[in-house]
């Protein structure tokens, strides 16, 4: 998914990247994006969403960027496509037991996580928080 229009730069070479004040506005598109979800099969991601509008607000998130593909999002220390899904990253899926997905990623050479767990929604904000500082 391309980042939210109004989070984005474009360099003189054509390539994409939010602004510094566009990691904040990444965040609230994303929450503007759960907030537009209808209907019955988007029920977890409203509860996601409560977890994300806490995330968004923690110090310790600041400077990092939310991308979002409806349902799984990822937060990544980086401003530019394609680093959001090939650098250092968290990814979060809400699953439909009520669940969250967690993956780490911290090495763009290695696509593969280095860590995957599956949390209780109640738990992903300490987990995040606790993580996003190896970010």
């Amino acid at each position: 998914m391309l980042p939210p229009l109004n989070a984005l730069c474009v360099g003189p070479t054509g390539e994409t990247a939010v602004s510094e004040n566009g990691t904040k506005a990444s965040w609230i598109d994303v929450l503007t994006l759960y907030d537009s979800l209808q209907g019955q099969a988007w029920r977890r991601v409203r509860a996601f969403r409560d977890v994300v509008a806490t995330l968004a607000s923690a110090r310790e998130v600041e400077g990092l960027t939310a991308v979002t593909s409806h349902e799984m999002l990822t937060i990544s220390p980086y401003g530019r496509y394609p680093d959001w899904f090939s650098g250092r990253r968290i990814t979060l899926l809400p699953l439909v037991d009520g669940t969250v997905r967690l993956e780490r990623f911290t090495d763009a050479s290695d696509s593969r996580a280095v860590e995957t767990s599956t949390l209780p929604m109640g738990d992903v904000l300490r987990v995040v928080l606790d993580r996003v500082a190896d970010l």
